[in-house]
């Protein structure tokens, strides 16, 4: 069976410093519970924040972005394999086709980590 999801968070430099801060702690609590955690952020999270997640989605960018970004995959190299980053090339779709896309993603993820981990026992 695979593990719950532990938090969904959404950040954004268009946050206020305080609830910003507020998030990035509760984000840090999260990763640290057996679990998935989902956060969905601005370019924010690419530089200076330590996080580490099981899963990358970044929408197209410069290389440099899309470096940083894929920096927050298995960031601690506490999982034993690679981290997924998908690269999604986005024309600014509405928001419920970037949720739709969001979720393929996050399921397709969920997926591989299952087959993953059955092929371990």
């Amino acid at each position: 069976a695979g593990r719950d999801c532990t938090g969904l968070f959404h950040l954004s430099t268009a946050m206020c410093m305080e609830h910003r801060l507020d998030v990035l702690r509760q984000i840090q609590e999260s990763l640290k519970e057996e679990g998935h955690t989902v956060c969905v952020s601005t370019q924010l999270v690419e530089a200076g924040v330590d996080f580490s997640f099981g899963c990358v989605i970044r929408i197209l960018a410069g290389l440099d972005n899309v470096v940083q970004a894929a920096g927050r995959g298995n960031r601690h190299g506490k999982k034993e394999s690679l981290c997924p980053v998908y690269i999604i090339n986005w024309d600014a779709p509405t928001a419920t086709e970037f949720l739709e896309i969001l979720s393929h993603y996050i399921r397709r993820s969920l997926s591989a980590n299952r087959v993953a981990q059955s092929l371990k026992m």
